[in-house]
């Protein structure tokens, strides 16, 4: 197996797509993501569970669930403060 490095900007599918497109010459290559190895022969959703420990699927619905945890975390904090300080200006 052949390693390849992936930047500090990579997200877990542009580092699987350069771990195929590397691997069209036949040979197979793998790299380190965030501590995890991940290589040419995973599919997506291998590369997923090693890496997050969820498919792809369930990491993207969890992500979206995060997000909306936050929104809501952010607008009840907004109710506290006009709750807490009245006169706050705007």
């Amino acid at each position: 197996m052949k390693e390849i490095q992936f930047s500090l900007a990579s997200t877990i599918d542009k580092a699987m797509q350069q771990l195929y497109d590397a691997s069209r010459d036949g040979n197979i290559y793998y790299g380190i993501f965030n501590d995890k190895t991940i290589n040419s022969n995973m599919s997506i959703d291998e590369a997923y569970i090693a890496i997050v420990g969820m498919n792809k699927s369930d990491y993207e619905k969890f992500q979206e669930q995060e997000f909306e945890n936050m929104k809501a975390r952010m607008k009840n904090r907004e109710k506290a403060d006009k709750w807490l300080m009245p006169d706050k200006e705007e």
